[in-house]
């Protein structure tokens, strides 16, 4: 945001909506849209529609604000910025008008009834529809009419919500509670529940399951064994449930011995199977002989009863005596006897195969998620981590997976049994068998004793026949336990539970309302029968309301986890979902969605005299009925799912008189409960007032959870608050009013509910103090005041915004609709530290009040301001209750009654002077001398410097544009602008600062391009609406360069507005924003055509979906440059052009441009406006540019073409005096695409050798000198071999103590006069900074010394050979290296000596022999002109010297010009 100047007002923190369009005739929900886009104020109302895209094709009925816009003036209304404009399709009706009434009338009748009638278990699949019955009303024209206005005040705590109200009951609304195995009273049990629903999990809940069978014990090698089997509850169609934290009362069942479990879905558990029957056995013994039974038709597994004695009688005790006996089993008829017993196997497993993945759940971490096992146990079936195979032990694995048994049995017949004890012991033997009849025998093999101090006998108890269960177990989950009969666990269990998870999606465990609405709306079908839920297809379901709901409960931190075992209606389950969402199922849009109560919603429709029929307008209010505190109860899952309660009572109440209790069904979260029971105690502060009225059907865009903005001319919102104390004819309110000379009623509601009306004697101004025209029955209670409400009403408050609870038919052609108040009030009030009422403690310390402390918070109240007045005191000793009293200035004294805790909250004016008495009771009632404290506060109000802003910080853009950002909190309502300030120095006063300028505080970002450059120290301050800043401010140093101007496409932005030209006047006031244009990918939006001349003539083109009327044009930015990088606009901006088209073009070419050059084309729509819509007087979409590698950047051609005569001048040169080679004739012209080379000399002849200078060495840029390898250094290696970051691989080292190195070898550099020579190197002298001379010899020849600085750096300079030099030195010239008498080693590497000419302007090649001068002038440079006479290489190298321009076949070449 740019800085602007100070005095801006500040926008409403409430958006209105711009257009609300309803495409449905019927369903205002359905595809209803919302624009914020306001009108311009120059377009007409037709423009405007068209441009939002509203489909005017049919029938509509269009209205501005309250005022319905006949159709063929939509061309001839132009609204203004800030109406409210609805439209709604309308049904071209014609003789059937009344039809469609009819129709319309069943559409907005379809009412959340709607499921009500079917029971979540036992849903039909088909549904019919709850409709009002259509009849014919009398209908009542209401545009323009008069009103009047009915008000009531009715008793309850909750007069109308968006939401549901919390039921009373934690799901036992429609159950007794003794019937709920989860919810009882009395804890957890498990239970039979026969003919009753099955228990059904959404979310995450602690469950205590039903029992699914009559429990059986078993006897296991001595020890006996409990089987039951229970019913966890219904799943759905994305997996079985998921069961975890399993416990028997509270001891975990792991915790038990030799426990076993089995989870089963869809069908019975294994481990368990149904319908025993028992057959009797008898003794077994040898005489006897075999015992032979035979089980019940369809036995599915048979289990035989043994009971056994076995001891010997020895001299010191009882010894050990064992039996042998045989066990078997076979089909009735069959021929082979099949073994029932197991004999011992092998040892247990630690390790099982299971397979499957890790699954990240409901913010518990990532969870292995088991598909497959194998059960083999064997090591070397998988490996570890391949095809989803894990090598897992069985101590991680949860009791709901599946796994094969931790040990192997053997089956076998033969049987031994050993005891040494009197007491009988039992075993239980039993094999699967597939259904059938069978015979068991059971025989005994060794001899029955003879021994009169042995026993060995062996009974054959009985044997049970196991039968299948032939029900249907489609849905529902089983768990079968068998667990080890102990001294912990006698008998049955009875209070097994677990924690069970409902997936909601696949890998998805969420506790959010709307992924649980939506997973029971949907319902779970099988083979097209309902198993639950609601059974809706999604072309049945509103998935976009449901999604955006569940974003919004994700941000309010809302979940819901409930269990469901007593016959509810589907539509009883969804609403108690809903209600942990503060919402409520809809079919607003013809689909089953959901309706929210949030906060800050946009108005969308107005109300007022001109659409509200006459006589139907009513207020209804509150009495004193509403509750004064509210206790909620919930189901705490941080407590093990224990039944909680928060009580939170309305702010003032120190005693509450009217309680009421509600319990939020599916809530199990302590923070959430809290922020509910507020918002319930809120409902009771804030929206205490409903508002019904009468307004025609037709154009009507509203529904169930809008809000509107409501205006009556005859009634006000009124002014409620509570005594502070008062007589029969004078009232002492808690706050102020204004009387109205016309007239003025106050009610006075008792704290027993009874209301008297009465009449007030008019006061001029605002007053706390009213005096009755009627006396009152009797006077407030002098002890308790604050228990007496009263309301002030008939004042006209207009555009109040209300929310629409409901929304019903009341003729053929009109709806009732009702709404409640919706202020910030009630949403602010879920926030806030919640405190448990604290349990009073008799003590027999003394009570003493002091330091009475004062705090301000201005407020709005009205058009004007308030102050919230925070008083606090410290309190030692016992104080059992406190007593405050207040007044203002000389004022009447106000006693604001009994309250607990050490601080009070007083709402009083802006000024004047406040004192307070704080009174301390301690536990007998009496008021100790050191319990009274008194203060007085002069209240500052508006006056009061707002607070130092906070995060301030200065930094710059890339193109130099300061940057000045700021955190934006909390702060007074008065405080709307941030000053910034600067100076040189950052010791300059606020006061003696630069202002730099002023923004506003809420958009916490600033831009501009001042001050220039320097280092500058910055302030902020905040500013209030009487102008006074804050008292201190943070200050930011900075040092900023110069900002060149900020620069929107190479144009500084202090000129864009007449950088940009202004096409179209009409959209100088339209602040929307602009869409960016689109460029075609095919490759066909950049061409060219190349010029005679070489140049390129380059082609842009662009698509803009928009309306052209809402742009004043194009701006096309362009970036030459000779680089293939892709470029990035904005990184350059001195590099770019930009360009201005009207908005009517698409297309737009560059003339002349040099065609081997890259070229980067942008665009983007703009529009000029007024700088009170954007400083910058512009508003621009997006810059785009070609996606294509092949247009970003774009080039012509990689070389250029020139044809034609070339006239003037080139360099200075005749045109005239330039022939081309052909027309050169004469001695000593080389052949055509001969290579030119020559020695140094008055003309080039005499070929040198390969060793001088104009061989190999005299290149420009090119190192004369050898690699160290080659050097010369008086006989002493001093070279390391080491490759040292040397270009040729070796460091010339100088020791300690060395005072020279010789030059290179070999000699001879052949050195010329004139030559200009550059020597650079990198050395490094060590511990010591080191002098190092460099010089050329012999001694005639130029030298230069440095002093080295430590570590590796780069130095060079450059010598000019002088005239009047020997040749014998300059052909024998050598380049060394000295160092001074410093103690410390040198290093020296990347050793180059470069050479330049003044004298030679191209260099010839080698195998060229010429007689011709060399020195080009202006009468013989045609000598030098030919197709192929110079080397292309060695023109391009010498660019940077050379002053020729050459012309061959092509052209111009133009790396060679100047």
């Amino acid at each position: 945001m740019d800085l602007i100047a100070p005095g801006a007002v500040q926008a409403s923190a409430h958006r209105q909506a711009s257009l609300v369009w309803s495409p449905h005739p019927l369903l205002a929900g359905e595809g209803r849209v919302i624009a914020f886009d306001p009108p311009t104020g120059a377009e007409t109302l037709h423009a405007y529609l068209v441009r939002l895209g509203v489909d005017l094709s049919g029938p509509v009925i269009v209205a501005v604000d309250r005022a319905v816009i006949p159709r063929d003036w939509l061309t001839r209304v132009r609204p203004k910025p800030g109406t409210l404009i609805s439209v709604r399709a309308a049904v071209a009706g014609g003789d059937g008008s009344q039809v469609v009434a009819i129709v319309a009338m069943i559409a907005i009748s379809i009412v959340a009834p709607y499921l009500a009638g079917a029971a979540y278990g036992l849903a039909t699949s088909g549904t019919a529809l709850t409709m009002a019955q259509a009849s014919v009303w009398a209908a009542n024209t209401m545009v323009g009419m008069a009103m009047t206005a009915g008000i009531t005040i009715a008793g309850s705590m909750a007069i109308s919500a968006l939401m549901p109200k919390p039921k009373v009951d934690l799901g036992r609304a429609l159950s007794s509670a003794k019937d709920s195995p989860t919810y009882s009273l009395s804890g957890g049990s498990n239970r039979a529940r026969p003919y009753e629903p099955m228990g059904l999990t959404l979310g995450r809940h602690r469950v205590f399951f039903d029992l699914a069978s009559n429990p059986y014990a078993v006897f296991e090698n001595g020890e006996q064994y409990l089987y039951q089997v229970f019913h966890i509850g219904m799943h759905g169609a994305y997996g079985p449930l998921r069961v975890e934290d399993l416990r028997i009362g509270t001891t975990p069942l792991e915790n038990y011995q030799d426990v076993t479990t089995e989870f089963s879905s869809d069908a019975m558990p294994t481990l368990m199977p149904y319908n025993v029957d028992t057959v009797a056995g008898a003794a077994i013994t040898v005489a006897d002989g075999a015992v032979l039974r035979t089980t019940s038709i369809d036995t599915t597994r048979i289990e035989v009863d043994l009971q056994f004695v076995l001891f010997y009688t020895g001299n010191s005790g009882l010894d050990p005596r064992s039996v042998t006996f045989q066990l078997e089993y076979r089909p009735v008829g069959g021929a082979a006897w099949l073994p029932i017993g197991y004999v011992a196997g092998p040892d247990i497993y630690t390790h099982y195969w299971s397979q499957g993945s890790y699954v990240e759940c409901d913010n518990t971490g990532p969870r292995w998620k088991q598909t497959a096992i194998d059960a083999s146990r064997n090591p070397s079936a998988h490996t570890d981590g391949v095809g989803g195979w894990r090598w897992r032990p069985y101590a991680e694995k949860p009791v709901s997976d599946p796994a094969p048994p931790a040990y192997d049995q053997v089956r076998g017949a033969v049987l031994t049994l050993s005891g040494a004890s009197a007491t009988p012991m039992r075993r239980t033997y039993g094999v699967d068998v597939a259904s059938g009849q069978y015979e068991v025998r059971c025989s005994r093999i060794t001899p029955d004793e003879t021994d009169s101090r042995a026993t060995s006998d062996i009974n054959f108890v009985a044997v049970k026949c196991y039968q299948s269960q032939p029900g249907d177990f489609v849905g529902q989950t089983f768990l079968a336990v068998k667990v080890k009969a102990s001294g912990q666990l006698n008998g049955t269990l009875s209070t097994l539970s677990g924690v069970v998870y409902q997936p909601a999606g696949p890998d998805l465990l969420s506790s959010n309302p709307a992924d649980l609405y939506l997973l029971f709306a949907r319902g779970y079908r099988v083979a097209g029968r309902l198993i639950w839920g609601a059974g809706l297809a999604d072309a049945d379901i509103d998935l976009a309301s449901i999604d955006a709901w569940r974003t919004w409960c994700v941000t309010k931190s809302l979940s819901c986890n409930l269990h469901i075992d007593s016959a509810k209606s589907v539509w009883d389950i969804m609403q108690a979902v809903c209600r942990c969402g503060r919402a409520s199922p809809s079919w607003s849009t013809g689909k089953l969605g959901v309706l929210w109560d949030a906060g800050d919603m946009p108005i969308v429709a107005v109300f007022g005299p001109s659409n509200i029929k006459r006589d139907t307008f009513e207020v209804t209010y509150g009495s004193e009925a509403i509750c004064d505190e509210v206790t909620l109860s919930f189901v705490d899952a941080a407590a093990d799912y224990k039944a909680d309660t928060i009580r939170v009572a309305a702010p003032g109440v120190a005693t509450p008189l009217k309680p009421a209790s509600i319990e939020l069904w599916g809530c199990t979260d302590r923070d959430q409960a809290i922020r509910e029971c507020r918002l319930q105690v809120a409902h009771q502060l804030y929206r205490t007032r409903q508002v019904t009225w009468v307004t025609d059907m037709e154009g009507l865009v509203v529904t169930r959870g809008d809000v509107v903005a409501l205006s009556h001319d005859l009634t006000q919102w009124g002014t409620s608050g509570r005594l502070v104390g008062g007589s029969t004819l004078v009232l002492y309110l808690d706050r102020t009013i204004t009387l109205d000379a016309g007239g003025n009623w106050i009610t006075v509601v008792e704290p027993n509910g009874t209301m008297h009306t009465c009449r007030v004697q008019y006061v001029a101004g605002d007053v706390t103090t009213v005096t009755l025209l009627d006396a009152l029955p009797s006077a407030p209670d002098d002890d308790n005041p604050i228990d007496w409400r009263w309301l002030a009403d008939y004042q006209a408050t207009p555009g109040k915004r209300v929310k629409i609870t409901d929304i019903k038919p009341a003729s053929m052609h009109e709806v009732r609709i009702t709404a409640m108040d919706d202020p910030d009030e009630y949403y602010a009030f879920e926030s806030g530290t919640y405190t448990p009422p604290a349990v009073r403690k008799w003590t027999s310390s003394t009570p003493e009040i002091s330091g009475i402390a004062f705090g301000e918070e201005l407020v709005r109240a009205g058009a004007g301001y308030a102050v919230r007045l925070n008083v606090s005191w410290t309190e030692t000793g016992y104080v059992s209750s406190r007593q405050v009293k207040y007044r203002l200035n000389a004022d009447p004294w106000i006693d604001c009654g009994l309250i607990d805790g050490s601080s009070i909250r007083l709402d009083v004016p802006d000024s004047g002077t406040v004192m307070v008495v704080v009174v301390g009771y301690d536990g007998a009632g009496q008021v100790p001398v050191s319990a009274t404290a008194s203060a007085s506060h002069v209240i500052a109000g508006r006056y009061a410097p707002p607070p130092a802003v906070t995060g301030f910080a200065v930094s710059a853009l890339a193109d130099g544009t300061r940057v000045f950002t700021w955190s934006v909190t909390a702060v007074p309502p008065d405080t709307a602008y941030l000053d910034v300030r600067y100076s040189a120095s950052p010791s300059i006063a606020w006061d003696d600062m630069t202002l730099l300028g002023s923004a506003l505080y809420k958009s916490g970002r600033a831009e501009g391009n001042a001050p220039g450059a320097g280092t500058w120290t910055f302030e902020a301050r905040l500013r209030d609406g009487s102008g006074i800043n804050s008292a201190t401010g943070p200050r930011v140093t900075t040092t900023l360069s110069d900002p060149g101007g900020v620069l929107i496409a190479g144009v500084p932005a202090t000129s864009i507005a007449t950088a940009v030209a202004n096409f179209n006047g009409s959209n100088d006031r339209n602040a929307s924003a602009i869409v960016a244009p689109t460029i075609a990918s095919d490759g066909t939006a950049i061409d060219h055509v190349l010029q005679a001349d070489g140049s390129a003539d380059i082609s842009f083109e662009w698509a803009w979906a928009g309306s052209e009327g809402d742009i004043d044009g194009f701006l096309i930015v362009v970036r030459q440059s000779s680089s293939a990088a892709a470029y990035t606009f904005g990184a350059s901006p001195a590099e770019e052009t930009a360009y201005t088209i009207p908005a009517s073009k698409r297309a737009f070419i560059v003339f002349g441009t040099a065609a081997n050059q890259y070229y980067t084309f942008g665009v983007q729509a703009y529009r000029s406006v007024d700088k009170d819509i954007n400083a910058a007087g512009v508003i621009k979409s997006a810059l785009v540019k070609s996606s294509r590698s092949d247009e970003n950047p774009y080039r012509p051609s990689a070389s250029v073409a020139f044809s034609g005569n070339v006239t003037g001048t080139i360099n200075n040169i005749p045109a005239t005096n330039v022939n081309s080679w052909n027309a050169i004739t004469g001695t000593g012209k080389p052949a055509d695409n001969a290579t030119v080379g020559a020695s140094w000399g008055t003309n080039i002849v005499n070929q040198p050798a390969d060793d001088a200078l104009l061989n190999s060495k005299l290149a420009a840029n090119r190192n004369l000198v050898r690699g160290f390898r080659s050097w010369n250094n008086s006989g002493t290696n001093w070279v390391h071999t080491g490759a040292v970051d040397g270009e040729d691989g070796n460091a010339l080292v100088i020791p300690n103590g060395s005072v020279w190195v010789a030059s290179s070898s070999p000699a001879g550099l052949s050195l010329f006069p004139g030559m200009h020579l550059v020597v650079s190197y990198r050395a490094n002298p060590g511990a010591l900074r080191r002098t190092l001379n460099v010089d050329l010899y012999p001694d005639s020849l130029p030298e230069s010394s440095v002093l080295l600085d430590l570590g590796w750096k780069t130095y060079s300079f450059g010598w000019d050979i002088p005239i009047g030099i020997p040749q014998t030195d300059l052909d024998n010239a050598v380049l060394r290296f000295f160092a001074g008498p410093e103690a410390s080693q040198v290093s020296i590497v990347d050793v180059k000596l470069e050479a330049s000419w003044e004298r030679t302007p191209w260099i010839p090649h080698r195998l060229d022999a010429v007689t011709v001068n060399n020195k080009i002038d202006p009468n013989n440079v045609t000598q030098y002109v030919n197709n192929g006479a110079m080397d292309t290489n060695q023109l391009a190298s010498y660019a940077s010297t050379e002053r020729v321009v050459f012309f061959d076949a092509v052209g111009v070449y133009y790396a060679n010009y100047g």
